[in-house]
């Protein structure tokens, strides 16, 4: 943040959050949503730059921290093409029991803050990429 600031450029901050069903007839092969967040991870780097920084943020969460963003126009392409790599692998994710995968996204572009507070600006900005088809009551 302290480069963006000297260099007068600019962040992105993007947060992508797991929610798991809710039936407790299905356990899931990881209750604390390790292995989704782990194969989130995985196609996420594939689609990210050598000065993009991605981390678990919380126990459901991912953070990315986007740097060199110019413009609104930027950062959407990006972040669509992170979201594709998402979406693309939703299917994997049900064996972890992942219902539902949101993301956020903020940037410097629209507000200035901390980088709490950038975060806090993402996570209120959660909404869902994918939902998983529920199952047909027998």
């Amino acid at each position: 943040m302290l480069n963006a600031k000297r260099k007068s450029a600019h962040l992105g901050v993007m947060v992508v959050k797991t929610i798991t069903r809710p039936t407790p007839s299905i356990q899931p092969v990881s209750p604390d949503h390790t292995g989704a967040l782990q194969l989130m991870a995985q196609q996420l780097q594939l689609q990210l730059r050598s000065t993009d920084t991605l981390a678990r943020w919380a126990d459901d969460q991912l953070a990315l921290l986007l740097t060199g963003i110019d413009d609104a126009e930027t950062l959407h392409a990006l972040v669509q093409r992170l979201e594709q790599s998402i979406s693309d692998s939703h299917i994997n994710y049900r064996q972890y029991a992942v219902d539902e995968i949101q993301l956020g996204c903020t940037s410097t572009l629209h507000a200035m803050g901390t980088a709490s507070e950038l975060i806090a600006l993402a996570v209120d900005d959660l909404r869902p990429l994918h939902t998983q088809p529920k199952p047909l009551p027998h």
